[in-house]
């Protein structure tokens, strides 16, 4: 609704580098004490990404401020797949 539309929303901007075309790049979102928060798919282009979490989990709550892990794979065509994993900090 409209209501929805206007609503701020926090979330968190991914950046990597692909030196070449990933069909599948994934990003999981976890808590640390292990749950899933989100689990989202796209395409990745050869060179720069930027991808913009919205901050919302897989059912669309908003996420709670607070450390969460993500891990970060590229799948090319060939199947090969590299990831990179980390944290981060969520605050509004």
């Amino acid at each position: 609704g409209v209501a929805d539309s206007q609503k701020e929303v926090y979330g968190s901007v991914f950046q990597f580098e692909l030196s070449a075309p990933a069909p599948k790049v994934e990003l999981l979102l976890m808590t640390v004490s292990g749950r899933r928060v989100g689990s989202l798919q796209w395409p990745g282009k050869a060179g720069f990404n930027v991808y913009c979490w919205d901050g919302r989990d897989s059912q669309g709550h908003e996420a709670s401020n607070g450390i969460y892990f993500y891990k970060l794979t590229a799948t090319d065509a060939s199947g090969r797949a590299v990831s990179q994993s980390g944290r981060m900090i969520r605050s509004r």
